[in-house]
């Protein structure tokens, strides 16, 4: 059985009231039973129309912490290879010694 449609106005107020409440995007759908598919294209159509502001979802949001996020910069192997002149780089093939067999 298909839910009720709900109004822009209700779905704004219901994307605010989530925004509001602390809990990630989907941890307060969970709760109200909105599929969080349907809640995010709410805020992609919103944010199309543009007259009303959608506040940032919370740091919570997805289980995402911001510094579980690293940024990494992927260089060819050949300019790797390259810059990997010191004998402590890792270069493939070679074989190291883990951590797990540096506590024994």
């Amino acid at each position: 059985m298909r839910a009720a449609r709900r109004t822009v106005e209700e779905q704004y107020r219901l994307v605010l009231e989530c925004r509001r409440s602390g809990l990630s995007d989907s941890d307060w759908c969970r709760e109200n039973g909105i599929n969080p598919a349907t809640f995010y294209t709410w805020i992609t159509r919103l944010k199309k129309r543009g007259s009303l502001p959608i506040p940032p979802a919370s740091s919570q949001s997805a289980g995402v912490r911001a510094h579980d996020i690293v940024r990494l910069d992927v260089l060819p192997e050949e300019t790797v290879c390259r810059q990997l002149d010191d004998k402590n780089a890792f270069l493939p093939g070679r074989k190291y010694q883990t951590s797990a067999s540096l506590i024994r």
